[in-house]
Order: structure tokens, then sequence, then C-alpha cells
């Protein structure tokens, strides 16, 4: 089946479908009247099947055509005309509430119809309660007119038989067949309502408890004909605001179309249950001796109900439980496997819990059979595929080495920067590295000149590694570079210049990166440092001869860099006394991994720093811990020593 939003009532399409129901339940209706015999209230309806089939396939232009052939085939029998207006406007219901039922509870379940045992059961549960809940309304509106009615007692069970085994037998093969013929079904527009859904659902469980209760009230010969009428008024209200469940089947809920294998096994199950119910109607009733007695009196029609509800209510329970057997041992691991091979077919990924739209094919089995067959096709295409494949990654290879050079470009050149301090009579040496996980990477090593007495040291680390963490952390150097260059004003406002950076790169990221960030400006004459901390790594600080105690610069400004917009920053201060030196890292070095699967670590990184004369030992210490396993992440660092 095909879904369609719902057509408004008086468009062309609407009162088509609403005349088409007319006349089929007015056909049906007068089917039953002249050819079977009846008791006043109580024929023989099996057109009770009509209203439900018309309303879940059109809504509300299905409904008003229940009511219209309801109305026209009870003023023809007759019956005074308030009774017919108001059992009309219940056969409106009849045919409206399992519409609002199928898609507004939790309906994007529904989304291939009578397809499989839970949509089955689904069905019968929405039979049952509609069924239900118009017998015991009709039951009330026969009391309210007629309180003295023989009989009366007998009739819920005859007027629930009639609205839910027929809609059940007869409406079940004939959704099948229009499934078949792939019909459209008109669903209700989608709109949000989950609230009001809420409470419109409670108040169906209320509707149902009162039914109940008003059928024990009858049951005790307590009811009048005022209660009736008081009660079938709260019905009818009750009903009205039960309808207005809002669609929970939006745009996403598509039915299928084409004919899966649970959806043919789901058809042939029931069209076999279907008919074996009709035989068995069939053999009892020619079994009687005059059939014709049989509906004479209520008491032959309850009989007959029964006859009629022990084969149905049996054979379709019975089936139910086949139908899930062979769906958790046939059709739902072999459904698995094709969209399974569909979907490697389409996406080349192997995925066992994908979604997949079905391809346009019978079953299953077809399905797999053309899936496996384009898969053979495609490997005549590999090898040509593998070559164009090689070029490109060469020529990719060949595009990030050229961006590695222009990283590796952008590194400060430290060589000519202790020329300099050397020159100004300095007692400072600085040494720094970058090496990338991959060709590219997301680490930041900066460090520059902002007057004769300042220099700005710089070390950070985006989330990530590769070619878009290296262009995020080009954006975040830069930043900081045209912030700070050769602007001694810098050094009061550092704090001010991370939450501008902060909210620069907030505002374009669209893939939520960030960075960790530790930048400080170093005043040469006094080793005082003025810093901030975004969420990095906190430096190390010792003697350069190794004695003493290790000191933690821990103090954080604020959290990392480029998640939030408008966070306040705080500078913190710190002193390089002389024969000290200061290691400025990312997380590569202290998250270093070797093949077993074990890191550096903090303990072991702070004690080779006490132990250091020089970087180039540290680094040298990891390489031999991580041995021959892959880079796990970017390694930087930025050393300074005041001798």
């Amino acid at each position: 089946m095909k879904l369609q939003n719902n057509s408004s009532l008086l468009s062309r399409t609407g009162l088509q479908q609403m005349i088409l129901t007319a006349v089929c339940y007015l056909f049906f209706l007068s089917l039953t009247n002249y050819t079977v015999m009846k008791l006043p209230w109580l024929q023989f309806r099996f057109a009770a099947f009509v209203p439900v089939v018309s309303g879940i396939m059109f809504g509300l232009p299905g409904a008003a055509g229940a009511l219209i052939g309801n109305l026209m085939g009870d003023i023809g029998s007759s019956t005074p005309l308030p009774v017919c207006l108001l059992a009309g406007l219940l056969n409106f219901f009849l045919a409206y509430l399992p519409y609002r039922l199928w898609f507004g509870w939790h309906g994007k379940k529904a989304l291939s119809f009578i397809s499989d045992s839970a949509s089955f059961a689904r069905f019968t549960a929405i039979a049952i309660v509609n069924g239900f809940i118009f017998a015991v309304s009709l039951t009330a509106l026969i009391d309210s007119f007629f309180p003295v009615h023989s009989g009366l007692g007998f009739s819920f069970f005859i007027l629930f038989s009639n609205n839910y085994d027929f809609p059940v037998l007869l409406g079940l093969p004939l959704l099948l067949f229009l499934r078949r013929r792939a019909a459209v079904i008109y669903r209700p527009d989608p709109r949000p309502g989950r609230y009001l859904g809420g409470l419109q659902k409670q108040a169906l469980y209320l509707l149902v408890l009162l039914d109940i209760l008003y059928l024990i009230l009858c049951h005790c010969r307590i009811t009048d004909a005022a209660l009736s009428q008081t009660f079938f008024v709260f019905s009818l209200l009750m009903l009205g605001y039960i309808c207005t469940m809002p669609s929970e089947c939006d745009d996403s809920c598509e039915a299928n179309s084409t004919f899966s294998l649970a959806g043919s096994t789901t058809e042939l199950l029931l069209l076999f249950a279907t008919g074996f119910i009709v035989l068995a109607l069939t053999g009892i009733l020619l079994m009687q001796n005059d059939a014709g007695q049989l509906f004479e009196d209520i008491q032959h029609w309850q009989l007959f109900y029964i006859i009629l509800s022990i084969p149905l209510n049996g054979a379709f329970i019975v089936f139910y439980f086949l139908l899930r057997w062979l769906e958790k041992t046939i059709s739902n691991p072999l459904a698995a496997l094709s969209l399974r091979a569909h979907h490697y077919m389409e996406t080349g990924r192997d995925e066992e819990s994908a979604v997949i739209a079905e391809a346009a094919a019978k079953n299953e089995i077809e399905v797999l059979n053309q899936s496996f067959t384009q898969m053979t096709q495609d490997i005549k295409h590999y090898l040509a595929d593998l070559t164009a494949a090689a070029e490109a990654k060469h020529s990719l290879q060949s595009q990030l080495d050229v961006a590695a050079l222009i990283q590796q470009g952008t590194l400060p050149n430290l060589d000519s920067i202790n020329s300099l301090l050397q020159t100004r009579n300095q007692p400072y040496i600085i040494k720094g590295s970058m090496q990338a996980a991959r060709q590219v990477g997301g680490d930041m090593l900066d460090c520059g000149c902002i007057d004769d007495d300042h220099i700005l040291l710089t070390v950070g680390d985006v989330a990530g590694k590769g070619v878009p963490a290296a262009l995020f952390a080009m954006v975040t150097q830069a930043l900081i570079d045209n912030s700070t260059c050769n602007k001694p004003s810098c050094i009061s406002a550092l704090a001010d210049i991370a939450g501008r950076v902060n909210n620069a790169l907030e505002a374009n990221n669209r893939e939520t990166l960030f960075v960790t960030l530790w930048t400080g400006i170093l005043e040469l004459s006094s080793g005082r440092i003025t810093y901030v901390n975004a969420g990095h790594n906190p430096p190390m600080l010792a003697k350069l001869d190794g004695s003493g105690e290790l000191h933690l610069l821990e103090e954080l400004s604020g959290p990392v860099l480029g998640l939030m917009p408008d966070i306040p920053y705080t500078s913190h201060t710190a002193l390089l006394p002389p024969d000290h030196k200061l290691l400025i890292f990312t997380d590569g070095l202290n998250e270093a991994e070797n093949r077993q699967h074990e890191f550096y670590g903090d303990e072991r990184l702070r004690e080779m720093f006490l132990r250091a004369k020089a970087p180039e030992e540290i680094m040298e210490d990891i390489n031999h811990f991580v041995g021959d396993a892959p880079p796990s992440d970017d390694k930087t660092y930025l050393w300074v020593e005041r001798n």
C-alpha cells in the first residue's frame, strides 16, 4: 500500500470517497436486510465491515460515507428518525475511531499495514475495542428508546459480534486484496500533539471502563431510560474528543508498496483462515434441520454468533502463533540476510542492523538474487576502479605532502630566536618540536618576540587528527598572532584575547571542533610569565640540575576554546627563576601508546623531565617506550630554560 496525506471532505477526491463508501454500505446493508430474516434492531449485518475498511483507508470522507449509508438504510427500514440519526452518528465513529487509533497510537510502527503478526495483532485489537465501544453505545441507544425491549440482555453479544467478527472476517481479506492492488491509504496530516494525544488515550481508557460499568448495571437490571440517554450522550462526546487524537505518522512513515516475504506469508495464512471459517459456518448451517428457524428469535441469533465467533477466534489465534513462528524461523532471518546483501550492494558496508528501503521486487528472495547479481556485475568494474582509486590516492598523498611542508613552514624559527636572545645577552634557550601522527597534525607551536623584553609562547592541541584538525589549528594560531604580534598592550589583555579567539572559533564551528591552549608572555628581564590556560595540560617547572621539586602551573583560566561563546577567561602569573627549565607540551607525550596499549604516563614524564638536561632526552625515552607501535597522537613541546 501507499500513503498519501488525507484529502479534504469537500474536495473532489473526498466527495468521491464519501459517495463510494455510502453506496457500498447501503448495498451490503440492503442485501442482508432483504435476504436474511431479522428481529427488530438485531439484524444480521455483515455490512459492519464496510465502515472499518473505508474509515482506515479514507479517514473523514470514509466515516461520513458510513454515516450517510447507515442513515439511508435505517430510514428505508422504517426505523424512527431520531434513532436513525443517532445510529448513523455511531456508525461515523465506528469508521473514524479505527482510523485515528491506527495512525495516532504509535503510528510509526504501521509501515506496511497488515504485513506481519504485529500489524495483524494491532488490527485485531483495534477491531475489538471499536466493536466493544460501538456495541455498548448502541445498547444504550436502544435502551433509551425501548427500555422494555424483549431480550435486551442478549443484544450486546450480538451487536459486538456484528461489529467485531465481520470486520475481521471480511475486512481483512478486502484490505489484503487492496494491498495486492497497491491501493492508497489516506493518512491524517502529521501534526504535533504528544501531550494532547496522551490525554485522548486516557479518555479512551476511561470510556472503556465506563462501558464495562454500564454493562454491569444492565446485567443487574438497575438501568433506566434516563441513565441510558445520559450515558449515550456522554459516550458520543467522549468519542468525539478521542477522535481528535493527533497523528504520529510523519513523512518518514511510508507504507510498503511491495510484497515482502512476511507480507505474502501473512496474506496466505489470513486467506486460509478466512476460508476455513467460511467452510465451517457453511457446514454448521447445512447440518441444521431447518436453517430458517435459526434466525427467528434472539436465542437462535445468539447461537448463530457463538457458532461464528468460536471458529473465527480459534482459527485466528492459531494463525497468529503460527505466523509468529514462521517470522522467527524463516521470514525474518531471510529478510535480514536480504537487506544486508542489498545494503552491501548499495553502500559497500555490511551492517546487520541497517534500516534500508526495500527494492522494487516482489519479496526478499528476489531482492537477494538481484543484489548478488549486481555484486557480480560490480566485480567486472573492480580492476578499473582500483586503478582509478590508486591514482586518486597518489594525488591525495602528494597534496598531503605539500600540506605537511606548508604546516612545517608555519613553525617558528627557534634558531633565529635563540641567536637574537644571545645577541641581547639574554640567558634563555628555547627549543621546540612538533611531530604529527599523520602527514599533517592538529597541534600548535608558536614562539615570537613581541618587543625587546617580551616573548610569546604558545602550545595548543585540537581535538582530532589529520587535515580538519590542522586547518583548525592554523586558524587558531592566526587569530592569536593577529592579536599579539608587535602589540605590547597584549601583555595585560591576554585573557581578553583568549575570549575573542574563543568567540571567533565558535562562530563558524559547524563540526564542533575545539582546541586546548596554553599561551603565555615571558618577560625576559624578570622571568615573569603571564599566561592563559584553556583546558590544556599544566606545564612543568624544575631546576636545570634536577634537584629540588617539580612544580606544575596548574591554574586554569577557563574551558577549551571553540565550543561555547562569551566565556570569561582569567590570566595567571608564574616565575621562571635562573637555573630553571619549563616544559609546555601536548598530551601526545604523556599519552604515547605502545603495542601493549600502555601509556607513557604522567609520572614517567615528570621523572624524565627532572633528569633531562635537554628535551631530546625526553623524546628519545618516549620513542624507546613506544617502539614500533604506530603514532597514536601528535607530539608537540616547547622547552624554555633560563641559565
